[in-house]
């Protein structure tokens, strides 16, 4: 099984952390694009973050986000210098967090263990209600925030 590994500097705890992300693919058999209009997502998150900025966190620099892919090559950034992905960690509880990996407009997978959960849920109902799930947790970031507790953006 393939997965890339997420290395981010956690601002509470003052120290680095990795996980492990799953892809959409491998849980579901289809890639998510996640729809915001004209605004890409992560503009979407900077508005979102200017009105609520207790709530959504934004943590952008060099030094803060690293993506590898399993063999550990950092893949973070293109040829250009650009970066196109970003890590949303969603806290619902200090035990309940979701931990989501986009690739520009596309949910590009789960933490591994959240997604090999949602892998099994899936041979029981069937990948369309999962992609249905995923895309209504990622919708809810943006249009309930009151759900959720906390919500931290990770990004170049």
């Amino acid at each position: 099984m393939s997965f890339l590994e997420i290395t981010y500097n956690d601002y509470f705890l003052n120290r680095n952390k990795e996980i492990r992300i799953i892809s959409c693919e491998q849980i579901c058999g289809k890639q998510i694009r996640v729809n915001m209009g004209e605004n890409s997502l992560l503009r979407k998150m900077e508005d979102i973050n200017k009105k609520n900025p207790k709530r959504y966190r934004i943590n952008k620099g060099k030094n803060v986000f690293k993506v590898q892919s399993s063999n550990l090559i950092d893949i973070t950034t293109t040829s250009n210098g650009t970066s196109h992905w970003f890590l949303v960690r969603a806290h619902k509880s200090s035990r309940k967090q979701i931990n989501f990996l986009f690739l520009n407009q596309v949910l590009w997978g789960l933490e591994i263990s959240s997604g090999l959960r949602i892998k099994k849920s899936c041979e029981t109902y069937g990948p369309d209600k999962i992609v249905e799930y995923l895309e209504s947790k990622v919708e809810s970031i943006f249009s309930q925030p009151e759900e959720w507790a906390q919500i931290d953006i990770y990004c170049r």
